[in-house]
């Protein structure tokens, strides 16, 4: 769910991305197979602001995982195609518009 406001200098955006509950393995044979074969649900939420500086320039700020939610445990999850989960933890970028 995407969330923004905007206004003619300035843009503020929330975003939130929920990945839901899941089995490791939906395949495996038995409960025996894993001890636990449960992948919990993760929520992510990602904060950005935009604001024009001049009618050809705009400058942005944004944190994405802005709660530092860690990936669930499970092999794979850190190393060698995790792809669903965010493994960086909070992160934050700059960016920058230049309209010609």
């Amino acid at each position: 769910m995407f969330v923004s406001y905007s206004d003619q200098d300035w843009s503020l955006g929330f975003d939130t991305r929920f990945l839901s509950a899941s089995k490791y393995d939906p395949a495996a044979r038995s409960a025996e197979y894993y001890a636990d074969n449960t992948v919990p649900h993760r929520i992510y939420n990602d904060l950005s602001v935009r604001r024009r500086i001049e009618d050809t320039f705009e400058l942005g700020f944004g944190v994405n995982n802005l709660f530092d939610v860690k990936p669930p445990m499970y092999p794979g999850a850190y190393f060698g195609g995790g792809g669903r989960y965010d493994t960086i933890g909070r992160y934050f970028h700059l960016t920058g518009k230049i309209t010609l």
